[in-house]
């Protein structure tokens, strides 16, 4: 993978949200939407959905290069089946509670109230757009972030000669920063709340995959439930 390549794989999900997000703005300044921007923010999942595809292009594209197939990182070996589901349990476990203090724990620190960035995040859509929602977006997101991150991107940081350290923060970060613009705010606490409420969710995570590269297959497992879990939360306020 050329430096080129690898800079756009930490850095094109975080450039194409904003593009996107921007973009609806456009077009809803130009259908005559009350105030553009914030209208644009309540579609944010559509955003990701848009963004993931193409991010599920670029891997397959990438990993072609180097003779290896996207289907294959979502492989679960049978025979190892037994003998990871304790660590994954207890990855999974640690993992939850990381990104519980980051999101409720950051929320409270910066709002007063976890739930007012939580109202802020998930914003009432149009009941037609839920299911798509629902479906496509936890799907696709699941099937992006970590194989991306820490399935392409951390073992490419490693064969550079970067010390397990450095690559798990590069790789952990990216991913974590990559929320700030999903969906795109110009309040500061916001925003503080979206680049942090991750970092260490995902850091412990690189690290988890760094030394246990088996156990990705399971853990995009769990992130689609967390993800169905967001989803589920606009059903609830759908319009």
């Amino acid at each position: 993978m050329s430096t080129a390549t690898l800079t756009a794989a930490l850095t094109h999900r975080l450039a194409l949200f904003a593009a996107g997000q921007l973009l609806l703005t456009v077009i809803f300044a130009l259908a005559g939407v009350a105030e553009p921007f914030a209208a644009a923010g309540a579609w944010w999942p559509v955003t990701a959905i848009v963004v993931n595809v193409v991010s599920l292009v670029l891997m397959r594209w990438w990993l072609h290069r180097h003779d290896r197939r996207l289907r294959d990182v979502y492989r679960v070996e049978p025979h190892r089946v037994p003998r990871v589901l304790g660590l994954v349990a207890l990855v999974t476990v640690i993992a939850l509670a990381l990104g519980a203090a980051g999101s409720l724990g950051l929320g409270a620190l910066l709002f007063g109230d976890p739930q007012l960035a939580v109202a802020a995040l998930v914003q009432p859509l149009p009941a037609w757009a839920i299911i798509p929602v629902v479906v496509v977006f936890p799907l696709t997101t699941a099937a992006v972030e970590l194989p991306l991150y820490f399935g392409i991107v951390l073992p490419e940081l490693r064969e550079r000669g970067l010390g397990e350290w450095s690559a798990v923060l590069i790789a952990g970060g990216a991913l974590a920063v990559q929320h700030v613009a999903l969906p795109l705010s110009t309040d500061p606490a916001f925003i503080a709340w979206r680049a942090l409420m991750f970092v260490a969710f995902a850091v412990f995570l690189a690290l988890a995959l760094s030394r246990r590269p088996v156990l990705l297959p399971y853990l995009v497992g769990i992130h689609y439930l967390l993800d169905l879990a967001v989803a589920l939360q606009f059903a609830g306020v759908a319009r």
